[in-house]
Formats: C-alpha cells, structure tokens, sequence
C-alpha cells in the first residue's frame, strides 16, 4: 500500500491537528480530522510561533495571511522575575536579524486567529465535528474508532492530537500518567500605551521571566518570598509560622504553596527526606504521598496530601490550608502532594525554619 492510499485518521482540530492534516494534503495523503467540539470557536490567548513553524507555514502558503493577524516584537526580552532588572535580549525586528538568523519569521499571534487560518485552509470536507472520541479497538487490517455520537470509522494509521486529556495517548499507554513538571508558566499584559520604564517589560516585546511570580498567603509572611536562613542549593523549604513550603531549584526558581502543620513542629532544621511512601498511613486514615523527613516521638514527620477517611473523603478542605490543623506532619492539597512527592528524592534537603 502506497502512502497516498493511507487512510489516515487525526483526533483533534487543534492548532497540531490542523496543521498535520495540512501538511499530509500537501505530501498527497488525505487524512481526516475529528473534532469533538460542535465548531472550531475562537479560545486560547496569544502564543508565539517561532521560525520552526513558520517557516513550515510558508510552505503551506500561509504565512503572508498568518503575518496580517500577527505581531513581530521587537526584541525577546529575559528579565528577572523578582527585579525585572533585563539578564539577556536579542533583537527580533530590529534589522530584521531573526530572519537573517533563522530564515523564517518570528510571530506573536492570537491562538484563535492561528486556528481560525489554519481551519479555512483545510476546509470542511475532511473535518468531522462534533465527534468525541471514546474507544479505539485494534484489528489485523487496521483499527476501528469509536465516537461518542456512534459513529463508526476504520483508518490505518491513528494520530491523537487531542491535548493533555488525550484519550489516544491513554489507549497506546493504558493509563493517563500525566505528571506535573515542577514548571509553571505565567501570563500577562501591558498596555502599549503605558510609558515603559526599565523595571517594566517593554510592551512591544515579548518578555520572559524565570521562576513563578508570588502569591498571596493567609498566614506568616503574606509576600511568600523565600523566609530568611533557608539553606541554599536544591531544596525543600517549610516555614512552621507562615504554614508554607517551597521547592526550590538549583537555579532558585522557586514554587510555594499553602500548608497545615503543627506549631513549632518539627523543630527548625536540616533535615533529608529520609523515604516515601503512597500512601502512608495514620490509624483508619489514608495519607496520600506520604515523603517522610524526619523522626517525631513515635512516627515519621513528613509532607503528604490531607489525609483521607476510609470512604475517600479529606478531614479537612484545600481552603483552610495555611492554618495549624495537623498532629505533626505537613499536610498539602492532592495536586501539591504529587509535586512534592516529584521533586522531593530521598536525600533532598528539607529546611524547616522558625
């Protein structure tokens, strides 16, 4: 069987799946594209496209329609997230040097605008909406799809880009084993109008910052900086009087968030995370992602999601975390549980302070 007489199936109209099934007419193969969603709508923020997919567009004939929706800062600008003092840039637009560079252009562009190019360019023959995929099933000659609407197609080759929920990647893998990176990403806007000052990110460049930006806490130091005398180098921080703890990398980007512990336990120190369990266990109580740290009267003292009853309920909510409410150990939320239980190896230091 040649390629062009592949029946191709793409699970997703996204930017990823639109542009395969682009890309494919253009190499002769048709494939068609499933969308769960009743219609393309105009979602998303801006996003940036390099010269990587740029140039590919140019290929595809699209970027001249692409660069009328689509703005070409003027620098990339690295500054650091906690001064906003600028630690590297390089030009973009000025003399035109990411295209002498790179050989494509550089875009800033609304992520509807990109769907919205890429969707008229494929046109509707091919795209199927409305069609959420639930089952795949493996056959000899090829594989039967399955949507929820009970439609029924059969296709040799299967391509899932459906998103971070993606049913595809649960069928090859057989699990959804998404794990958080530890790295957050956090978006913003300035008017251009606004007079830029150095400290501020130039409005008509596309600023990048490391490490996340601070949030606000109900308990101790409200700013959720880093406490003072909190060690150095890769660690885990836990401050008993502000109910907070952070994971700190070996660059100093940082991550926090609430937690529940005990007044002045365990006592201020280094300390290592000395084993994990998940879950661990307290009587009839469940601790998810129990990451042990130190020894108490008579268990480990350790991080660990809110424990929970027998019949899968928390004995306390994610709202009233920031408040003394626990025994001994630190309780987080589920989701801050799974980071520390990440980045927290045995032998990670763990720095309790005051």
């Amino acid at each position: 069987m040649g390629a062009s007489e592949l029946r191709v199936v793409v699970i997703g109209a996204g930017i990823g799946g639109l542009s395969l099934g682009l890309a494919l007419r253009e190499r002769g193969v048709a494939a068609d594209v499933f969308e769960q969603a009743p219609a393309l709508t105009e979602i998303g923020a801006a996003i940036a496209l390099s010269a990587n997919a740029t140039r590919e567009y140019a290929r595809l004939g699209l970027v001249d329609e692409l660069a009328a929706a689509a703005t070409i800062p003027t620098e990339l600008i690295y500054r650091d997230w906690r001064t906003g003092d600028r630690v590297a840039a390089h030009p973009v637009a000025k003399d035109d040097w990411y295209v002498q560079r790179f050989g494509a252009p550089y875009f800033g562009i609304h992520r509807a605008d990109l769907q919205k190019t890429l969707g008229t360019a494929f046109g509707m023959q091919n795209l199927h909406l409305g069609c959420r995929l639930v089952d795949l099933v493996e056959q000899r000659d090829g594989v039967v799809l399955e949507f929820a609407n009970g439609r029924v197609e059969r296709a040799d080759l299967v391509v899932g880009a459906d998103g971070v929920r993606s049913t595809v990647r649960r069928w090859v893998t057989g699990a959804d084993d998404t794990i958080y990176s530890g790295t957050s990403a956090f978006r913003g806007i300035v008017p251009v109008d606004r007079p830029a000052a150095d400290s501020r990110p130039n409005p008509l460049a596309t600023p990048a910052t490391r490490g996340p930006a601070p949030s606000t806490g109900t308990a101790g130091r409200t700013d959720a900086t880093l406490p003072p005398r909190s060690g150095t180098g890769r660690r885990i921080v836990y401050c008993n009087s502000c109910q907070r703890a952070w994971h700190v990398t070996e660059d100093g980007d940082w991550y926090t968030f609430q937690v529940s512990g005990k007044v002045g336990v365990p006592s201020p120190g280094v300390y290592h995370v000395i084993r994990k369990l998940s879950p661990g266990g307290s009587g009839d109580l469940i601790l998810p992602y129990f990451v042990g740290f130190a020894y108490g009267s008579s268990t480990d003292i350790g991080f660990h999601g809110i424990p929970l009853r027998p019949d899968g309920s928390p004995i306390q909510s994610d709202a009233e975390l920031g408040q003394f409410r626990s025994h001994g150990c630190v309780r987080e939320s589920q989701a801050d549980a799974v980071r520390t239980w990440n980045f927290g190896s045995v032998g990670t230091p763990v720095i309790v302070t005051p």
